[in-house]
């Protein structure tokens, strides 16, 4: 079943949610995280937001890394996460993308 939804923090934009709430907050999830790399690398590095797709590789978006660094900082202080010194570094937006939603979906689950 699908319908449309509000996004809570887009005032005004909709969206459109198929299945399960579950999905529907993985589906923003995914897209707030998105975003949030898109509108940091686009900062930073002046990076156009159409090449901040899930395949691209960070080093070809112009990250080293110091840059991935202040990304997860900032990742952590804009979504209330905390990122482990432990995890796998992200090679891609896409690693990037799935290791904050992994984090996001674990703090969640524990509230």
């Amino acid at each position: 079943m699908k319908h449309i939804a509000n996004r809570p923090d887009l005032p005004g934009i909709r969206y459109r949610v198929s299945g399960s709430s579950k999905t529907a907050s993985h589906e923003m999830y995914a897209m707030q995280s998105t975003e949030l790399i898109r509108q940091f690398l686009h900062d930073r590095l002046g990076a156009a937001p159409g090449a901040v797709v899930p395949d691209a590789l960070l080093a070809d978006l112009g990250v080293d890394s110091l840059m991935l660094a202040e990304l997860m900082f900032e990742a952590e202080d804009r979504l209330g996460i905390s990122i482990d010194s432990t995890v796998a570094i992200p090679k891609s937006v896409g690693e990037m993308v799935k290791l904050i939603d992994s984090l996001r979906a674990a703090k969640a689950s524990a509230s």
